[in-house]
């Protein structure tokens, strides 16, 4: 796989409610991969750990409070002209209610619904992986 010279790092959160769905945010149109469907988080700043990206991302993102979360896989995607490496966590606990605060649509999803929906090519085996695991 060759890499571009623009490498971004991004953290990703999985969170699963009590009835087994995932929330999924939809890109905003004007965003590279606009109007596909993406796992809430976004890039680290400099020198942070990639928890404390995730706890920055989800609450400035879907407005919650990561109290505890695992790495759940670390995936490494080229599109060319950047290339972004997805360090994935399985949110286990947080407060609040997710909500867009960013004004993106965002819905939980069963694994069937999850599987339908179309997500950015770095994303694949993400999906895959929470799909084994809903």
């Amino acid at each position: 796989m060759s890499w571009s010279n623009t490498r971004i790092k991004v953290a990703v959160g999985i969170l699963i409610n009590a009835d087994r769905e995932v929330l999924v945010a939809l890109r905003p149109a004007h965003n590279p991969h606009g109007g596909l469907w993406e796992f809430p988080g976004g890039k680290f700043e400099n020198s942070e750990t990639p928890f404390d990206a995730l706890k920055r991302e989800l609450e400035e993102e879907i407005g919650i409070k990561v109290l505890t979360a695992s790495p759940l896989i670390c995936i490494e995607h080229d599109y060319g002209a950047v290339s972004v490496e997805l360090d994935t966590w399985r949110v286990e606990t947080w407060s609040g209610t997710p909500y867009g605060r960013e004004n993106q649509e965002i819905r939980w999803v069963d694994r069937k619904v999850l599987s339908e929906l179309d997500f950015p090519d770095g994303n694949i085996t993400i999906v895959e992986k929470v799909i084994d695991i809903l």
